[in-house]
């Protein structure tokens, strides 16, 4: 799948608690922020995590969190 509305930042200023959050915006964008104090293999995985939220319309549905993730995790 192609993510021509997708920008991706690293960013220090996130807990460690938080790997990773996507924030879609009113102009259609989705903001991923990575949590730039993992090492870039876990990166990587947040990203294609955060990713599938996107591939899989989680901004636009009111599944339980737990459902959402799980299937984000299952990839």
């Amino acid at each position: 799948m192609e993510f021509d509305n997708v920008i991706v930042r690293q960013v220090e200023c996130l807990p460690m608690a938080v790997k990773g959050v996507t924030i879609p915006d009113c102009d259609g964008y989705y903001n991923i922020y990575i949590n730039a104090k993992y090492s870039i293999d876990m990166q990587n995985r947040i990203l294609k995590h955060e990713l599938r939220h996107v591939e899989n319309f989680d901004f636009d549905n009111f599944d339980d969190i737990r459902i959402v993730e799980n299937r984000a995790d299952a990839g």
